[in-house]
């Protein structure tokens, strides 16, 4: 499994743990299942970054990289500190904070190519740097969730998430 499907396999397991809150059996069972999918989860934090690193395949190996997909984690729950970790490189201009953010694919990878170039092709939808509006909202999703309790500062963060997020979904307009 990877990053995206382990967390929404997370949420998905809690959903049906709720869902089957009356049933004790399955409500135990759904539980305990997103207990371990969380556990699994943790496996892509990387303390030495800060960051849940995503596989990706990079001239013909695999190696973990801090890609959008990182963020994803925090749409189900993440400790105090790492949120703020990830608040960090999310601000961070030499990482993810773009003029229209999020990148799929932090600046300071090797692949980074907001054009979309791999091998010095051009692909049609590559993920090797460039925005995807329906990954940034989910991105959006994950901060916002508990923005309330958080402080001015990653208010006014993700507050110009949004605003930079529209103006590049609705430019011309």
């Amino acid at each position: 499994p990877d990053l995206t499907r382990t967390t929404f396999a997370v949420d998905l397991a809690r959903l049906l743990a709720w869902l089957r809150r009356e049933d004790t059996d399955g409500h135990e069972h759904w539980t305990r299942r997103a207990a371990d999918l969380q556990s699994l989860l943790d496996r892509y934090w990387s303390d030495e970054h800060g960051f849940f690193l995503e596989p990706v395949l990079d001239a013909g190996r695999i190696r973990p990289a801090k890609t959008v997909l990182g963020f994803y984690p925090l749409l189900v729950s993440c400790v105090a500190e790492r949120r703020q970790m990830l608040l960090e490189h999310l601000a961070d201009p030499e990482q993810f904070w773009t003029t229209y953010p999020v990148p799929s694919i932090s600046r300071d990878d090797a692949v980074f190519s907001p054009e979309g170039h791999w091998n010095n092709e051009r692909l049609e939808r590559p993920f090797h740097g460039r925005v995807w509006p329906e990954v940034t909202s989910h991105v959006i999703d994950a901060f916002g969730g508990s923005i309330e309790t958080e402080s001015a500062r990653d208010r006014l963060v993700v507050t110009e998430l949004i605003d930079r997020t529209l103006r590049l979904v609705f430019a011309d307009t």
